[in-house]
């Protein structure tokens, strides 16, 4: 029987973690979710997230392919998961309602970043993003993080963000 970390402590980051860095290397590429899932230069490391209401997840880019970058945040509830291993982690699932009948099926959470505008406005600079999961869930995240072509260097940090439950 596992122990309960019940109630929660509050826990925040005073600085952000580098959980990903291709500052020298390169962000992986590809047009697949399910390619970069199994990707080891998309895959960030795990940070515990017991006792953390939010993540903020900063994807600093010091060379701008111009193209799309997409992050996929991912959760795991088991006592050592592998983040080479995708069947040890769980991804948030959003409403796909049907306009016209009202159905709703569901589809994983993935941020779309293009790089090649900043709201609209064409630019190949080098930025700094930030995506926030207010969704937590289990006892450790990771994020997978890729572009879709094109070469791109930078950093990913996860800062977590206190809570209680």
């Amino acid at each position: 029987m596992t122990t309960s970390n019940f109630p929660r402590l509050k826990f925040t980051d005073v600085t952000e973690v580098e959980v990903l860095d291709h500052s020298v290397s390169f962000f992986a590429t590809g047009t697949n979710p399910l390619a970069a899932e199994w990707s080891p230069p998309a895959q960030t490391s795990a940070v515990s997230i017991i006792g953390v209401k939010q993540l903020d997840i900063f994807i600093n880019l010091t060379t701008n392919p111009g193209n799309k970058l997409y992050v996929k945040v991912r959760f795991s509830g088991k006592e050592a998961p592998d983040v080479t291993v995708p069947t040890d982690w769980g991804y948030i699932q959003i409403d796909n309602i049907d306009g016209a009948t009202g159905i709703s099926t569901v589809q994983e959470y993935m941020v779309e970043i293009d790089l090649a505008n900043v709201n609209g406005t064409p630019s190949a600079a080098a930025r700094r993003y930030l995506v926030r999961i207010d969704q937590i869930s289990g006892m450790w995240a990771s994020a997978i993080v890729w572009v879709s072509a094109g070469n791109a260097r930078g950093t990913v940090e996860f800062q977590r963000q206190g809570g209680g439950m």
